[in-house]
Formats: structure tokens, sequence, C-alpha cells
């Protein structure tokens, strides 16, 4: 059965890169404006805020945007079905964002640490928002979404501080108003046949067959508490080091980011490695272009932390170059791991994720004593490296086994 034509995967790719990018260097920039503006332990709060709001996020969704994506793209998940279940893990997520919130104030009333709960609903409303564009493989829609998010922040941001607003008080409010005005650009921009149908709603199990994605993604999202860990265990001040050039590193990985996420419905939708790599294959420059600018990255990073943190900061210039390399093995396993995902192997890739995540905070955790904010990037180095040699297994043994599949004979004909 030919499939039909959908935009290409590469035209995508390049679009969210380039919405992602921009996204993440807002944040960048948001990050480095605040930390002119303010001590290290005040961002380290604000780090460990938003680390614990992208948990509670992961947690809550539990894979089920990733999951979701594949089915609508198999054409095995309707309108109807999908608006019950996001609105039902919606509900959830506020209710775990309060309890969050009321503990929180709690325990740690002094600090800007109780806005983790608002920070990790607004991310979850943002994120579960794109998933029928993604779906629906309108890539490109969804990165115009993207860029609106922290369009949105870097505005907010300037209005707030600008009104005499404590910067680390803006950047909170920055950080979670983006992805909730993203969400509103996202249902407009939803074609109507792939939009939600919330009409007669009931709740439904928003979970349901998602299990393996949900490991992968609990754990992903688990991954954040290395700065909040860190911060326990060293201290604020580490935090704060940590926090501030760690993101640096993200818009190296954007490229084959992007580039996997562009191609995940597509790999749905082919079912198999040799049609999945014919689709791949479209834009495999990026992720090299990724892994140029990653090595780049680990040799300018004494002059950048210098130039743009000031001296304050000047311990985390061996943090980012640590983090500049992680990243190399880094550009290369987000890509395996949609593939691995997509072709159903999401029950070996969420046992390989869950136990690397899990050596990676340990590492933090006996590591920051003695290191310091360095721990946390010799742990990713450590967690980045043990995935990619994982990931290879199996994409080798995924290849061997399709080579092994014989395609039955034909029946003879029976003689006239």
């Amino acid at each position: 059965m030919k499939m039909p034509r959908f935009r290409a995967v590469g035209g995508q790719a390049v679009l969210l890169a380039l919405s992602a990018g921009a996204a993440q260097l807002g944040i960048a920039a948001l990050f480095v404006l605040a930390a002119r503006a303010t001590d290290p332990s005040a961002l380290g709060a604000v780090a460990s805020a938003m680390a614990l709001g992208v948990a509670l996020s992961g947690i809550v969704d539990f894979g089920s945007n990733a999951f979701w994506v594949r089915e609508l793209a198999r054409g095995a998940m309707t309108p109807s079905d999908l608006g019950r279940k996001l609105l039902s893990k919606l509900v959830i997520g506020a209710a775990a964002a309060g309890a969050l919130t009321g503990v929180l104030i709690a325990f740690t009333p002094e600090t800007l640490l109780w806005t983790a709960g608002i920070l990790g609903l607004s991310t979850l409303i943002g994120q579960s928002a794109q998933t029928p564009l993604r779906g629906a493989a309108l890539g490109d829609l969804a990165s115009l979404v993207v860029v609106f998010d922290r369009l949105v922040a870097v505005l907010t941001y300037f209005a707030l501080t600008s009104l005499g607003l404590a910067a680390p008080s803006a950047l909170i409010a920055a950080l979670a108003t983006g992805p909730v005005a993203s969400a509103f650009l996202a249902a407009y921009l939803t074609p109507p046949i792939n939009s939600p149908a919330y009409r007669n709603y009931r709740f439904r199990w928003p979970w349901t067959s998602a299990r393996n994605f949900g490991v992968s993604a609990g754990f992903l999202s688990l991954q954040s508490l290395d700065v909040a860990l860190l911060g326990s265990i060293a201290g604020p001040a580490a935090a704060g080091i940590y926090g501030s050039v760690n993101k640096w590193v993200q818009p190296v990985s954007i490229l084959a980011g992007s580039f996997a996420s562009a191609s995940a419905p597509f790999i749905a939708r082919a079912g198999n490695v040799r049609d999945s790599w014919r689709i791949l294959r479209q834009a495999a420059w990026m992720p090299s272009l990724a892994i140029i600018g990653a090595g780049s990255l680990a040799i300018l990073s004494p002059w950048l932390v210098e130039t743009l943190l000031g001296s304050a900061y000047g311990s985390g210039a061996q943090v980012l170059t640590i983090l500049a390399i992680a990243a190399i093995p880094g550009v290369l396993n987000q890509p395996l791991f949609i593939a691995l995902q997509y072709l159903g192997r999401d029950r070996a890739v969420a046992i390989v994720l869950s136990s690397v995540i899990a050596l990676q905070l340990a590492l933090v955790a006996a590591l920051a004593p003695s290191l310091g904010a360095l721990s946390c990037a010799v742990a990713v180095l450590a967690s980045q490296m043990l995935q990619l040699l994982a990931f290879l297994f199996l994409t080798v043994r995924e290849v061997r086994q399709s080579r092994d599949v014989v395609p039955p004979l034909e029946s003879p004909r029976p003689s006239s």
C-alpha cells in the first residue's frame, strides 16, 4: 500500500530546529540577565523551582504526549478520545501542582521554590497543546508555537522588571506565562479535523497503554532533578553555578532533537527499519552540525562564561566544558531514542533510560560534596555515554532482526 505524501521531514526538522534554537537562546538570555541582576543563591532557588516543575510535568504526563503522537500518526486514536484523555490529564496535573505548592510553601516559605507547582502545570499545558499538531505531522506549525512561547516569556520578563519587580520573581512569572500563551496559539493553529473534541466530556485514564513511554518520560523528567539534588547537598551557590550554564548546551542539541521530533510521526507510519532510515537520512546533516557546535562550545566555554557572567561564576567554565563534551553523544542519542521507541522497542528503551538516569542521579549525590557543581556535569557525561552504547546495541539488533525476516515464497501456480 502506497503511503500518502506528507510535508517533508527535512523541512519540518529545519523549522523545528530554528524555533527550538530560538527558544533555548531566549531561555539562556533570560538566565544570563537574571544572573547579572542577582546572586548565585537566588538564581539557584529559581533553577531548582524550574527543575522541580519540569519533573512534575514529566511525571504527570508519563509519556502520554509521545504515545498519543504515535497513535494519532497511525490513525489509532480519535479526536474525541484525545480530548477526554488530555483534559483528564490536565485535571490531575492541576491537583498535583496544587499539592506540591502547598507542601513547598509549608516547608520553604522564604524562597521561590514554592513556584515549582505553577511552573510544572504551565509546562504541562503548553506541551500537551502541541500534541495534535505533532501527531498530524504539522511540525512547521508546532515550530511557531514554540517560538511564541519564548517570545511571550522574554517580553513578560522585560515588562515586569521595567515595572520594578525583582529579577528572580520576574523570571518565574515569565517562565509560567509563555507555555500557557502558546497553548492558545496551538489550539488556534490545529486544523478542526485534528482538534481534540471536548464535548460530552467524561473522565478517562490518560495513561492507558502508555506504560513504556511513561517510564522513559518519567525518568527523563527525573533527570532534571540533578540541580535540585545538587543544591540540597552542595548548597544553593553550587546549584546557581550549574544552573547559570547548563542551559547553554541545549542549543547545540536542538538540531538533533528537532530532527528526531519531526521524524517521529513519519517513523510511526513507516513501521520498519528500512523505510525509517529513508526518512532519517533526509536530514542526517543536522546531527553532524550539532556535534560541531558542541565541540566549538567546549573550546570557547572559558571565554564565554567570563564575558557573559563575570568572575563570580568563573567555576562554571569547567562545568560548561564537560557539558559540551557530553552533548556529543547526546546528539546521537536523540534520533536513536525516537527511532527505537516509535518502531516498537519502547520497552527496551525504557529499561535503558531508567537504569542510566538512576545511575546519573546516584553519581551526583556521591560526587556533589567533593566536586560541587562539577558533579552534575560529570554525571551527565557518564549518562550520555552509557545511553549511546546501549542504543547502538539495540539498533544493531533491530537491523539484524529485520534482515532475518524472509518474505514468504509465492505458491506455485497449478498447471493447467
